[in-house]
């Protein structure tokens, strides 16, 4: 079966990671797997942002400074893309532009990642809910997409529920997502998986680079500063006494604390440098995901704003404990972590995720 995928995959690790992992697990079940190049807008990507802030501007000045290792991890990224990722020759611009190509595919899934987050462009909502697809054209079902909040206003209940009334075989990352379905058509949808979760550690190692940093060392990955995460960092280097080694996402630095920062990675490095990592501190989804998928001890503080989907997979695999929300949490020894419990919960949710993919694509 011929299937086009509808999801993020260029600029971010998580986005890029999770579209090779799905596409990788459809290719195992036999299937011809193919990655849509749809580009929401005509906007050129920048490593620079306004200068009309005072954070902007340092941020920027940072950027200058590290220039050359941002372009390098952007060709690192390109490179995984070309090698590693089945993309469509043609780029689609627009959701008319998808329907009127007659895309020949069997079957369209839309997803993983935060594809169904609330967007005030109409026409991006309908590519990623297959509202392109016409009725009997071809298979269409949901992987793990994200709404990537908790509620959703009624204006977008309102412009979503057609389509998710026809999209046959429906599945959404983490709980609040299936509350989101039943509010806004009725129906019950299934829990699955992240598809980077779906690849077992030896299937990571295939596109997993050397890691550059010699172990042990704790990892530091965050997309927020907020709350008690770089106090929590500080106990965690303070007790253990490892070097701490930060995977940064923009050129300022702000783990003070920090024995090396690495701004060039690409997703291969990426993989590597969990790999190798002796215990990780991370508020970030896919940095949580490939600290289960590597058995590492990690630590993470909620993230206000997008913790719902941490916190969801940390329950489902009995790892709640994982994250703290106050100082008297901070672990006494962060570099123990016991698995046996969660590697058996987390085992039965792989096959359970699995099971749904072959039972959503197979014909009517």
């Amino acid at each position: 079966m011929k299937i086009g995928i509808l999801t993020f995959f260029r600029f971010n690790y998580g986005a890029i990671l999770q579209a090779y992992a799905l596409q990788t697990v459809l290719t195992s079940l036999g299937h011809s797997a193919e990655i849509i190049d749809y580009e929401a807008s005509h906007r050129i990507e920048s490593l620079f942002t306004s200068w009309t802030s005072t954070k902007g501007v340092a941020l920027n000045l940072s950027t200058i400074l590290r220039y050359r290792k941002f372009i390098e991890r952007n060709e690192r990224i390109a490179a995984f893309r070309r090698q590693n990722l089945h993309v469509s020759e043609k780029r689609y611009y627009s959701s008319e532009d998808l329907e009127k190509s007659l895309l020949e595919y069997d079957a369209f899934i839309c997803g993983s990642d935060q594809v169904w987050h609330p967007r005030a462009d109409h026409d991006c909502n309908r590519a990623y809910f297959l509202g392109f697809v016409k009725q009997d054209q071809a298979i269409k079902t949901s992987y793990a997409p994200s709404f990537g909040v908790s509620s959703v206003s009624q204006s977008f209940q309102k412009e979503i529920q057609p389509w998710l009334t026809d999209i046959p075989n429906l599945s959404v990352r983490e709980e609040t997502g299936r509350a989101i379905i039943e509010q806004v058509a009725g129906r019950l949808s299934a829990v699955v998986l992240d598809p980077t979760l779906l690849l077992k550690s030896d299937q990571w190692g295939r596109i997993a680079a050397p890691s550059t940093v010699k172990p042990p060392y704790i990892l530091v990955y965050t997309t927020s500063q907020r709350g008690l995460f770089p106090q929590l960092v500080k106990h965690v280097k303070k007790t253990t006494r490892l070097p701490l080694v930060v995977l940064s996402l923009t050129a300022l630095n702000l783990i003070p604390m920090a024995d090396r920062v690495i701004y060039d990675a690409g997703p291969s490095e990426f993989v590597g440098l969990f790999a190798n990592a002796t215990c990780v501190c991370t508020n970030s989804f896919h940095g949580t995901a490939f600290s289960i998928i590597y058995r590492k001890p990690f630590w993470s503080v909620p993230h206000n704003a997008t913790n719902s989907r941490v916190a969801d997979l940390l329950n489902r695999i009995g790892l709640s404990n994982r994250q703290v929300s106050a100082l008297d949490q901070f672990p006494e020894w962060p570099l123990k972590i016991d698995y046996t419990a969660a590697n058996s919960l987390f085992d039965g949710e792989r096959r359970q995720s699995i099971v749904f993919l072959k039972t959503a694509l197979q014909q009517p």
